[in-house]
């Protein structure tokens, strides 16, 4: 009985203690919806994509991918302008430890909104992989692209529900400007194949570990201060970012520099 109190008391404030009430009536929200997007992303990831594809040709998608780099690339730029205006242009969040404005004047809800299209657009980047399975790109279907993927959309779901605004935007806006670059890349690629170069690849690589670096530092320091902003948000944020720079150092050790040693050794 005091376990199935315990859970119920849990249950209780998971729902209805801990959320932000001004985030209820968002869609895909309230419920399950991103534990059920990404059990979808993981079963057609590992088996209904590669199945389907299983004997056929890979598509032939490339204007469509051009047509989808770009508008995430408008989208998340989008993102990126609003967010340093309401908030960092001029500077009126503190960029050590911002709390939660939780009020209900027009700019609190403009970044409610955003913080919901970030969350949004999380659950759009998994085409990313559709289309990678698509034209049978399987290489590219690493453990950090599939961690990753999967992670964020729970990671804004969680944004949005419970720490919408304060210190969270920090890992919106830096995100987002990161992805501006990374989508604006793959444009170039697919436009002028001038453009296909390790060169690139590796710096966008350097500058996506550098985002969740910062992001790291950033919510550790408000881990530990007392500024209004959830503690326990901030100490689930750290070892999540920390996880997947760690995947991205992997990735960036074995791409570029172990074959950097193998040519200087050959």
């Amino acid at each position: 009985m005091f376990i199935l109190d315990l859970i119920q008391k849990l249950y209780h404030n998971v729902e209805y203690v801990w959320p932000d009430p001004r985030t209820r009536h968002y869609p895909l929200v309230y419920t399950p919806s991103p534990f059920i997007i990404d059990a979808i992303f993981l079963l057609f990831t590992y088996y209904l994509g590669p199945k389907y594809m299983r004997g056929r040709q890979p598509y032939r998608l490339e204007k469509i991918v051009i047509i989808y780099n770009f508008l995430q690339m408008i989208f998340n730029g989008y993102l990126v302008v609003n967010v340093v205006r309401l908030c960092y242009w001029p500077l009126r969040y503190s960029l050590w430890c911002q709390p939660i404005e939780t009020g209900t004047s027009p700019r609190e809800v403009e970044i409610t909104d955003l913080v919901w299209l970030y969350y949004a657009s999380k659950i759009i980047d998994i085409m990313d992989t559709v289309f990678i399975i698509m034209r049978k790109k399987y290489s590219q279907l690493t453990l950090l692209h599939i961690y990753h993927h999967a992670g964020m959309i729970i990671i804004g779901w969680c944004g949005v529900k419970y720490v919408p605004g304060g210190q969270s935007l920090s890992i919106g806006v830096i995100n987002c400007f990161v992805h501006v670059v990374m989508y604006g890349y793959y444009l170039l690629t697919l436009v002028d194949k001038r453009y296909t170069s390790s060169w690139w690849k590796k710096h966008i690589t350097q500058m996506q570990m550098l985002q969740f670096f910062i992001i790291w530092v950033h919510h550790s320091i408000s881990a530990v201060s007392d500024c209004g902003y959830p503690r326990i948000a901030s100490s689930l944020i750290v070892p999540c970012t920390f996880s997947i720079t760690y995947l991205f150092a992997i990735f960036y050790w074995n791409a570029y520099v172990q074959p950097e040693r193998r040519k200087k050794e050959a």
